[in-house]
């Protein structure tokens, strides 16, 4: 008997719902839709960055909010200037 792997609908289908959900999310793939939500640029610092994953939902948030909440639960650092966010690695202990 094949059993089919479960799929969260809800992961590929909430963008209708003015919400982004993201579940082990590799930071690279991460950037590319937010650059496409926020209609920003996102410029990484490092490749490490890259290795990075993250889990969370957004909604209803600024750029800048999600970058805070990013910050959180990963080792970087953010500025944002006009439409351009460049990220780095913090090396500062958290």
């Amino acid at each position: 008997m094949l059993f089919a792997p479960k799929v969260e609908t809800e992961i590929f289908t909430s963008w209708k719902d003015n919400k982004l959900i993201f579940r082990n999310e590799g930071f690279e793939s991460l950037a590319i839709k937010l650059e496409r939500w926020y209609g920003v640029k996102i410029n990484v610092e490092g490749e490490e960055i890259n290795n990075y994953h993250f889990n969370g939902a957004i909604e209803n948030e600024t750029i800048n909010d999600v970058f805070k909440y990013i910050s959180y639960t990963l080792p970087i650092k953010y500025t944002i200037q006009h439409n351009v966010v460049t990220v780095s690695k913090d090396t500062r202990t958290k």
